[in-house]
């Protein structure tokens, strides 16, 4: 979960009225499916796919039709075909920063972090009150080590949207790679008050208040994440860590269960300074 969930960003899904015309319902049917994010990836491709396929749609709303598919084959993990998808929807309409944003984001899944801050940069000066597109381009910095840009943009995703608990989290989860605790935990406290079920904040908190010795702390943050996500098994470990280190011989009992689970949690929590 800590792998994955790490300064993750969302895709922009973007959404069309249906028009009237020979095929009408049908095209409707389709638009309904490639629009709604509340459907599944695959139901959401189909619909798609039909639209792209039926040779009816202007340029622009031909670009959605990629665009959305593109956001659905991101949901379940394709990554190449999402890419291409983008590309297409850019040929089509390269005015939209909603599609050089999602592009970005394909490419984060790729590990390039060097055409995803292009595409960013060009969102951004598309649209420059964008907080997500900050947020976007900070994960790009941070994946590159350069912490400081990292924090500097999702500072300004912050002042645009200050409501947003993942970008304090994930500005934590930088100041912690600088080994700036302090400041981390300042940052998943204000994560967790604004949303008082996010589970990761919880295990990020935890692992900050655990490399500054705060062991208390520490174990009440990753009880309170195993609350939240009984299968989170980075928190578990940690748990069992944290006790270890208070003096409290039931840690190695968590420690135990956490290895059944993942053979290797160790060796992964050894990079979060859990050791």
């Amino acid at each position: 979960m800590l792998r994955n969930d790490v300064i993750a960003s969302a895709a922009f899904l973007v959404t069309i009225l249906g028009y009237g015309g020979p095929a009408f319902a049908q095209s409707s049917a389709a638009w309904g499916l490639c629009s709604n994010d509340g459907i599944s990836s695959q139901q959401r491709i189909a619909g798609c796919t039909l639209v792209i396929q039926s040779g009816g749609e202007k340029q622009a709303r031909l670009a959605t039709a990629y665009n959305n598919r593109g956001f659905a084959l991101l949901d379940r993990g394709d990554n190449d075909q999402a890419l291409a998808d983008f590309d297409a929807a850019i040929k089509l309409n390269p005015s939209e920063a909603a599609y050089f944003y999602n592009r970005a984001n394909a490419l984060l899944a790729k590990r390039e972090n060097d055409r995803a801050i292009v595409d960013f940069d060009q969102a951004i000066r598309m649209n420059p009150k964008l907080a997500q597109t900050y947020a976007g381009r900070g994960r790009a910095y941070s994946n590159k080590q350069d912490f400081d840009r990292a924090i500097a943009d999702l500072s300004q995703a912050i002042k645009l949207d200050p409501k947003q608990p993942r970008a304090f989290s994930n500005r934590g989860v930088v100041y912690s790679k600088k080994r700036e605790f302090t400041l981390a935990v300042v940052d998943f406290d204000q994560a967790i008050k604004l949303d008082p079920n996010y589970a990761i904040a919880y295990i990020f908190r935890g692992i900050a208040n655990y490399n500054r010795a705060a062991y208390d702390s520490a174990i009440a943050d990753f009880d309170a994440a195993l609350r939240l996500d009984p299968n989170a098994v980075e928190a578990l470990f940690a748990l069992g860590m944290a006790k270890q280190r208070n003096g409290d011989p039931r840690g190695a009992a968590d420690i135990a269960a956490a290895k059944a689970v993942q053979s290797d949690i160790a060796e992964i929590m050894v990079a979060y300074g859990i050791k």
